[in-house]
């Protein structure tokens, strides 16, 4: 129930601010969103030093299997933004591997990119969320059979927002890789994008 409250939550403020764009037609400074993007870093910063215990006591296993995740999702991810633009041809080939690359964060993804170009911005946040949501549909119907591998559909987000599905799901094994899984690759999320959007 509180999880059905934070999406609609989520889902509101998005559609407020799409509303206040469309009507107003402000403008946000570069320097507004760039403070925002590293207030967004600080944050995540310092929930991976508040968790660090956790991760030290984890098992060599998992942590094994929570690296091996990184890398098939960042292969599938790429992969797919990769896909994308060749179907579509939009847009470019470096925006397209970075929306991507966002891998769910798209608080991230979609300030970033919006510092760059707006409809980039919602390209990013739109499709992110979205992954975040057919995370929440798609993992317990995959996880009967792919308990761990099908926690690469969160991406980032198995750190937080989708690992309570993941956790009641797949148990607490699967918790644990997917938080792994998921605080990697929030480290590497912001050294990736940045480095596809501006090649």
């Amino acid at each position: 129930m509180l999880k059905k409250l934070e999406s609609s939550r989520l889902a509101l403020l998005f559609a407020a601010g799409l509303i206040t764009g469309l009507a107003t037609n402000l403008r946000v400074g570069e320097e507004i969103l760039w403070t925002t993007l590293l207030c967004l870093i600080f944050a995540v910063g310092l929930s991976m030093g508040l968790e660090i215990n956790k991760i030290a006591s984890m098992s060599r296993e998992k942590i094994s299997w929570g690296l091996k995740l990184i890398l098939a999702t960042l292969t599938g991810s790429l992969t797919g933004g990769a896909v994308i633009y060749l179907l579509i041809g939009e847009p470019a080939l470096k925006y397209s591997l970075a929306i991507s690359a966002g891998m769910g964060w798209y608080s991230f993804t979609g300030t970033y990119l919006a510092s760059i170009d707006p409809y980039l911005g919602f390209l990013g946040y739109l499709s992110n969320i979205l992954r975040e949501v057919y995370t929440y549909i798609t993992y317990p119907l995959l996880a009967k059979k792919l308990r761990y591998s099908s926690i690469s559909l969160g991406g980032a987000t198995t750190m937080d927002t989708t690992l309570p599905v993941i956790a009641s799901v797949g148990g607490s094994e699967a918790g644990i890789i997917a938080f792994i899984h998921g605080a990697f690759l929030t480290l590497l999320i912001p050294i990736i994008v940045s480095a596809l959007a501006s090649t």
